[in-house]
Formats: structure tokens, C-alpha cells, sequence
């Protein structure tokens, strides 16, 4: 049985301070295995997993996202939660769970929403018995899963919406590039699996072009049709690990897991300026966003 993940440096009183009549510890039950649309994780679980509800994260939170309006807000933790919080109060909406197991097992690396904010999409280290992975797909209004995805390569990294919400889009870790799927019916349009190491994040652009990196050092730029346009390294000795495009679609912002610098390009990858960053504290800019226009 998985121990709890309650935080230590939540003592009991301010527990009980936090959530009047003790509704905090309530107990929530449910198996790997809950019905055919959840095939589990197996015939190595046989018995229920007890996980205690504490009404916020109790471990790192990998990513989070907003949907197109900033009303909701979405998070996706090691605890192997993901959380919805409402905006711009802050209140817990509801708790999404996906099965899980020993260890790391369900712990989820990302999530996106869509642009309407109906569906939250999540993965991870979602691994069944047949040593596959899954992506869910949950209703939000309802707060169900209302599909899977299944047998897929590798854990997820990062997961984004086109911004029309046609298409939702995967990068996966060990070199097994980037999927995209039609986001009504569930399947698979386009994929490219020409990648050396892990793809750990994507974006898409306004006009619907689709930006990714990976630790294999480029950055690959798709058209609406996901087609590869453009593929190039920017720095010889990066890592690239995030990418945004600008509003208007027209520049990329690129962060590096292993270097403190912020590159931006245009769309042919030719025009490139480094940020200045010696003010900047810390060994390096895994995530980069631009500042949306109020």
C-alpha cells in the first residue's frame, strides 16, 4: 500500500485550523483497475490504494496551465494529481486522479486545457501492465474521464492545444518525438519521430504552426499541416527546453535546461538574439513565456 503524501509541514492543528469539521482526512478509495475503459495496472494491483485528500498539492508540481480566458487554472503533480483552481479566486475546483501504483507510477509531467476550458488533458508516468502509456482526457464540468488514449511509447513531457482547440499535441521523452491528435475524435493525424533525445515542450502559434524542442538541440518549427518547415540548433552547447511563440506569431522565446539564456528568432531560425542575463539569478531558463498585452 503507497504511504501518503500527506506535506510534514502540515501539523495537525493547522489541519484542522484549514478545514472546519474535519472534512480534510477524507479517505479517497479507488483502484488502478476501475472498469474497461481503465485497464489499470494490473494484475499486480488487487487492492485498493489509500490516498488521503488534503485539499493542495503534497509534492512538485510539474506544469501548470490557464485556459484561453483565465478562469481556470491547471496543475500536474508528482503526487499524481491534477488540480483545478478557479481564477482569479484561487479556489480548489476539483481533484482529477488517474490510476496508479508504487513509486512514480501516475505521476503526472503535464496538462493543458482547452481553449473553451470543457476538457482537461493529462500524462505522464502513466504506465499499465503491458508497459505502455496513456494519456486521459477529462470532462470538466462533469470532473470525470471521459477517454484514454492508450499504448503509447513513453512518459509526457509537455501537452498544448492548437489555439482553435482543433488539435492537441504531445512531446514524449526517450527520442520518440511529438503526436498530434483531432481533438473530437480522438485520433492520431500527424507525428514525427525523427528526434534523438526527449522533446520536453511545444507550442502552437495563433495561424496554428506548431514550435517544439528538444535535448537533442533543435528547434523545429511546423506548419498548420504538420509539415517540418524549419529545423536548427541555436546554441551549439544548449539544451533547449521550453519554447513560446510571441503573440502575433511572428517570434519564438527559447529557454535552455542547461544554460542561463533566452534566445529569440524569427521563423526562419536565421535571425537570432540572446537576452542579456547577467542580472538574472541561477544556472539556467527552462521555462520562457511573453508577457500577454492586457
Amino acid at each position: 500500500m503507497e504511504k501518503s503524501l500527506l506535506n510534514p509541514a502540515v501539523s495537525a492543528q493547522s489541519i484542522k485550523r484549514s478545514v472546519p469539521f474535519l472534512i480534510l482526512l477524507k479517505a479517497l478509495i479507488f483502484l488502478g483497475c476501475l472498469s474497461n475503459s481503465i485497464n489499470g495496472f494490473a494484475d499486480s494491483i488487487n487492492k485498493p490504494i489509500l490516498r488521503v485528500e488534503v485539499g493542495q498539492h503534497t509534492a512538485m508540481i510539474n506544469r501548470m496551465t490557464v485556459d484561453k480566458d483565465a478562469k481556470l487554472l491547471a496543475t500536474a503533480s508528482d503526487d499524481k494529481t491534477v488540480r483545478l483552481w478557479n481564477l482569479p479566486e484561487g479556489t480548489l475546483y476539483t481533484t482529477l486522479r488517474v490510476p496508479i501504483d508504487e513509486r512514480l507510477k501516475g505521476a503526472l509531467y503535464a496538462v493543458a486545457i482547452s481553449p473553451d476550458g470543457k476538457t482537461v488533458i493529462t500524462s505522464g508516468e502513466t504506465i499499465d501492465a503491458t508497459q505502455k502509456f496513456s494519456l486521459y482526457v477529462f470532462d470538466v464540468e462533469k470532473r470525470v474521464l471521459k477517454a484514454r488514449i492508450p499504448n503509447l511509447p513513453s512518459a509526457i513531457y509537455h501537452l498544448a492545444y492548437s489555439k482553435d482547440g482543433k488539435y492537441f499535441a504531445a512531446a514524449f521523452a526517450g527520442g520518440y518525438g511529438i503526436r498530434i491528435w483531432d481533438s473530437q475524435t480522438g485520433k492520431q493525424v500527424a507525428e514525427d519521430t525523427d528526434y534523438s533525445e526527449r522533446s520536453n515542450w511545444l507550442d502552437f502559434s495563433e495561424s496554428g504552426n506548431l514550435a517544439t524542442v528538444s535535448h537533442d538541440g533543435y528547434i523545429r518549427i511546423y506548419d498548420s499541416q504538420f509539415t517540418l518547415l524549419k529545423k536548427a540548433m541555436l546554441s551549439p552547447k544548449g539544451k533547449p527546453n521550453s519554447i513560446s511563440f510571441s503573440g502575433n506569431g511572428q517570434l519564438l522565446a527559447v529557454g535552455y535546461s542547461n544554460l542561463l539564456q533566452v534566445d529569440i528568432a524569427d521563423l526562419n531560425l536565421n535571425k537570432v538574439t540572446s537576452l542579456p542575463t547577467e542580472n538574472l539569478i541561477g544556472t539556467n531558463t527552462a521555462i520562457v513565456a511573453w508577457q500577454k498585452k492586457q
